[in-house]
């Protein structure tokens, strides 16, 4: 399997097979490279399959927007991420200190995920569609990515909780 830095150059693909389902999956030209299906009630659980493992992404409680995230099977986790104050970026912390930062640009319509000296490595470009869709494009090659495929996942994730916290608001 390949690494997920390997994939520089080509056009990968989050794609939601069906709209009813809260199942997506990461593509290379039609060659699943990792899913995402998600467990629990209200988005508290999240399972994400890539190269033949598998990780869990939680949160803690329902009234915080803080997660951690373990290896299926394990019940300690190993990396949190939370969100700083009021604004809309958000921290992961790595074992061993390394530090990511997912920071949405809402208005713009892009999200990126930016290593610790403030480089971009992955640029997530969701599509307007029904179903969830997104662009993603490495734009630099990376140890930590490599090392922890799940980040660009997760980065997919935020941008598809704080879509439909947007909705839930315009709704009210």
């Amino acid at each position: 399997m390949k690494l997920i830095s390997e994939y520089a150059g080509y056009k990968l693909l989050f794609v939601q097979p069906s709209i009813w389902k809260m199942y997506h999956e990461l593509k290379a030209n039609d060659e699943v490279i990792g899913t995402i299906r998600q467990k629990g009630l209200f988005g508290m659980k999240w399972e994400i399959t890539m190269g033949g493992k598998t990780w869990e992404i939680y949160r803690k409680s329902f009234w915080r927007s803080a997660m951690n995230v373990r290896e299926s099977g394990y019940e300690l986790p190993f990396a949190e991420v939370n969100k700083e104050g009021f604004r809309n970026k958000w921290l992961i912390i790595l074992p061993k200190g390394e530090r990511l930062q997912v920071i949405p640009h809402l208005f713009k319509g892009y999200s990126e995920l930016k290593n610790e000296l403030d480089e971009c490595l992955v640029m997530i470009k969701p599509r307007v569609s029904f179903k969830e869709r997104a662009d993603i494009s490495i734009e630099k090659k990376s140890n930590i990515v490599d090392k922890y495929p799940w980040s660009v996942v997760l980065a997919y994730m935020i941008i598809i909780q704080l879509k439909h916290q947007a909705a839930h608001a315009a709704a009210v």
